[in-house]
Formats: structure tokens, C-alpha cells, sequence
């Protein structure tokens, strides 16, 4: 799994939270009602809580639901300093539009925990200004790596527009499973899984590696903040990363998550 996962993006906004808006920081927290948006939710207020922040409102929300705005007043009742939208894809959209609409974010932050660029991008600086949200990877980073600066090249030329997280995610998992087998001159599955197993590699950014004990892909998390409509310089240049968390300290321990792998043979 390269994708990073709940734990690491709330790993990586939770100190970030701490330190833009304070220890004492009161938050609200809608969150899409299903295991990652569960997940997110809890691993997020378990940050800020630890750092001295209270918890003012939890509120699940139904996946695909139309309208956020019931939740969104009871949101404003509660009076937070930090609204947490714990939502992705339409939802996000969906919600962020509306809590833009309610004039929210006159008296309150908003946090969307994790961003994928083409759900910001028919919102524009206009809505995305000032959101702070998380990516495993954001195309801006093409101006730093020279890995990144292929992948954007080339996805541009392919399909006219800027890639997102999931197109990063299929680039580095296309390549190194085509590496892999490559390396263990098969196509069985349990040489590639070994061939994969604590594999450094170099692709997008600086080297990074798959863990050998649970499979996941370790590098960075990247706290961004939404550009204003003056700073952006175009459809695509929606956000400036504001932090970079190493993957080995925003990941689970192996105390924390004790995967126990079936022997391969």
C-alpha cells in the first residue's frame, strides 16, 4: 500500500493543528460514517486532545448525503475554533460548498484531513483558500524532483490537466511492480511479495521503501494550506505545502499495528 493511510494523515495534521491554532483550541468534527472517516476522526481528536484541545461536537454524517447543512448548524451552535470535515469526494465537495455558503469560516478554521486535487479544483481558490488539509503527494512537488517532474510531464501530455494523489499512487505502484518482478525474474506472487518486502527505491521524491512487516509504503505526509485567488497562479495552483512529515515518524509502530503475515513458501 503506497496510498498513506487514516493514522498517518491525522498523524501528520494533528501537530500541525496544535501548533497553528493552539493547545487550547476548541474543535468540531463531522465525519463521513464509515471506517476511514471513523478512523480520521478519532485518530484526529486523539492528537489534539493529548496536546490540551477539547472536543465540542462529533457528528457522523451519511455517505453521499445531498445536504450537510443540518449538521453544519449544529456545527455553528457549538461554537468551535476548528471545524474538522471529515468527508472525501463529493461529499467533501458537497459540504465544504455548503459550510462556505453559511458563511462558517467567518468565525471558525476549516481542516479537511485529506485532499485530492481534482476535488479542489472545480472549487477553486475562491472556496479552497485557507483549508488546511494533508496529500501524500502534490504535483507542485515537480518544481523540487526531478521523479516528479516526469510523472507530471507526462500525465499532462496523456490527459491535459495535473495529476492527483490517485494518479501518483498508480505511477509508483505500476513501476514498482513491473521493478520487482524484474528483480525476482518471476511473475509467482509470493517471489514479487519478497522482491517488494523492505525494498528502497527512488521514483517521485527522495528514497522511500515498502516495510517488509505490514506492507506499507513509507514516505512523506504533506500538511498544505489553500492558496487565496491572488496567490494562485492558475486552476491547478491551489495549495502550498506548509509541512513535511518523514514516513517512519507519522506511520503506526509495529506495537501499534502487531500485523502478524502468514509465512510465504
Amino acid at each position: 500500500r503506497w496510498y498513506n493511510n487514516g493514522h498517518q494523515s491525522a498523524k501528520a495534521m494533528g501537530q500541525g493543528l496544535v501548533d497553528k491554532f493552539g493547545k487550547n483550541a476548541k474543535y468540531a468534527f463531522l465525519y463521513a460514517d464509515y471506517t476511514w472517516g471513523q478512523t480520521v476522526q478519532k485518530s484526529v481528536q486523539d492528537v489534539v486532545e493529548k496536546a490540551g484541545g477539547s472536543t465540542v461536537l462529533v457528528l457522523p454524517t451519511k455517505l453521499g448525503s445531498k445536504s450537510f447543512i443540518p449538521s453544519l448548524l449544529k456545527a455553528k451552535k457549538a461554537n468551535p475554533d476548528v471545524l474538522v470535515l471529515v468527508h472525501f469526494g463529493n461529499d467533501m465537495v458537497n459540504c465544504l460548498k455548503q459550510a462556505t455558503k453559511l458563511k462558517l469560516r467567518e468565525n471558525m478554521a476549516i481542516v479537511v484531513p485529506l485532499m485530492e486535487i481534482h476535488m479542489a479544483q472545480p472549487l477553486g481558490p475562491e472556496v479552497m483558500q485557507g483549508v488546511v488539509t494533508s496529500m501524500c503527494w502534490y504535483h507542485g512537488l515537480s518544481e523540487k524532483y526531478e521523479g516528479s517532474k516526469k510523472f507530471v510531464e507526462a500525465f499532462e501530455k496523456a490527459y491535459s490537466k495535473k495529476p492527483g494523489n490517485a494518479a501518483a499512487v498508480a505511477w509508483v505502484d505500476i513501476f514498482q511492480y513491473a521493478d520487482a518482478v524484474e528483480r525476482a525474474g518471476s511473475f509467482d506472487h509470493i517471489k514479487v511479495i519478497k522482491a517488494l518486502e523492505g525494498h528502497k527505491f527512488t521514483l517521485l521524491g527522495e528514497e522511500e521503501y515498502w516495510r517488509d512487516w505490514d506492507h506499507q509504503g513509507i514516505h512523506p505526509t504533506y500538511v498544505a494550506v489553500g492558496k487565496t485567488p491572488a496567490e494562485s497562479k492558475g486552476e491547478w495552483d491551489l495549495f502550498e505545502i506548509v509541512g513535511t512529515h518523514k514516513g517512519d515518524d507519522v506511520a503506526r509502530t509495529k506495537s501499534e499495528n502487531p500485523v502478524q503475515l502468514e509465512p510465504l513458501e
